[in-house]
């Protein structure tokens, strides 16, 4: 998952609003594990957790080729400059949960309390997360802060965002919207054949495979998106009806042709959701929290129920006190995050910011200098 730049138009409108209860689906989805009964055998959609991961993969492409796409495309920001400032807008997050952790390791091997999954923390996948290069298939486990995954996966995206966006400058909307769809099926029909399995239930190692191609199908259908007006009444329409779809490719056997279903179905509802304009000041404070809610929820979770099970071996909750303290995560998880954007990550991205605004001055002053 990738936050996105506050100088998108129109924020507070729905595909803010539907970023955030992505984000707190993933959040529902990891923390499904430790409830009472796990919440797979509840329902089978706790275990789709991926379709929030995927559409967080397409909606980074889509919204920094709204963003940054014609700056791109006139030369006012170049590639590499792109991607500083997309790698420091995550990185900074990703190292204080990460250091979080360690902490947190640290605590409690002094307090004689081992984790569960000791070999889920080596020191050597801490650092791979922190140069987030982990699904890069180099970590077949799943430890420290889980979810980064896909940072990792981005961080690629956006070294390779600059030359992809130039190469396709000339597709026409229509064949721009057709490309990215496409690119997701051949990408599926690839792996499919070197792999011997689903490109969409790849492991976090593999995430490369998959996320590059979600991504760039994101990227492409903004290229198309700036081409195609929609009225409020359309978009609607179509948000409804994607939807709609979505939900209908779940309750159906898990395929090759239902995951791709569920794609187009995401792509129609990223379309749909930014056409149809309007804005809520909650769901502005759902985009600014999202990104932090994704990356410290992890944390979050392993402080919150290493505290229930310390309380467990000690008082009879009985089964609706279980039920009470594992539900107690998710606000927990959110007041968190709502903390975390507020003292920690926006903090740091104002100070990123105002020594980029420096630079970009002391540069402007000295060409004049030069030229007088």
């Amino acid at each position: 998952m990738s936050a996105t730049p506050a100088a998108v138009k129109d924020r507070g409108g729905p595909l803010e609003a539907l970023r955030f209860f992505a984000a707190a689906f993933i959040v529902l989805y990891h923390v499904g594990i430790e409830a009472p009964v796990r919440l797979a055998e509840v329902s089978p959609i706790f275990t789709r957790g991926w379709l929030a991961t995927d559409f967080f993969l397409m909606l980074s492409g889509f919204i920094l080729g709204r963003a940054y796409g014609r700056q791109l495309d006139e030369g006012r920001i170049g590639g590499f400059e792109f991607f500083k400032r997309r790698f420091l807008r995550v990185w900074p997050g990703q190292v204080v949960v990460l250091f979080g952790f360690l902490l947190l390791l640290l605590a409690t091997w002094a307090a004689g309390i081992a984790p569960r999954h000791p070999e889920n923390f080596t020191a050597v996948e801490f650092f791979q997360q922190l140069f987030l290069v982990h699904a890069w298939g180099l970590a077949p486990t799943l430890g420290w802060n889980q979810p980064s995954w896909s940072l990792s996966v981005l961080v690629v995206c956006y070294a390779l965002f600059a030359p992809v966006w130039a190469a396709t400058r000339k597709l026409k909307p229509v064949a721009a919207l057709l490309a990215g769809p496409v690119l997701v099926c051949l990408a599926a029909l690839a792996v499919s054949a070197a792999l011997g399995e689903s490109m969409y239930d790849l492991r976090a190692d593999a995430g490369l495979l998959r996320g590059i191609p979600l991504f760039f199908c994101g990227a492409l259908l903004s290229r198309a998106s700036s081409g195609l007006k929609l009225s409020p009444r359309a978009a609607m329409a179509f948000l409804g009806s994607a939807l709609g779809a979505l939900v209908i490719s779940q309750l159906v056997a898990r395929t090759e042709a239902s995951a791709f279903a569920a794609i187009l179905a995401i792509g129609t509802v990223i379309v749909a959701a930014d056409a149809w304009k309007g804005s809520s000041p909650l769901a502005n404070l759902g985009a600014r929290i999202s990104y932090s809610l994704y990356i410290s929820s992890s944390l979050v979770g392993a402080v919150w129920f290493g505290a229930i099970r310390m309380v467990e071996a000690r008082v009879d909750v009985g089964v609706a006190g279980e039920w009470l303290l594992w539900a107690g995560v998710i606000p927990a998880a959110i007041g968190v995050a709502w903390v975390f954007e507020r003292l920690i990550d926006a903090p740091i991205q104002r100070w990123l910011k105002a020594r980029r605004t420096a630079r970009a001055a002391a540069v402007a002053q000295a060409q004049v200098a030069v030229e007088a």
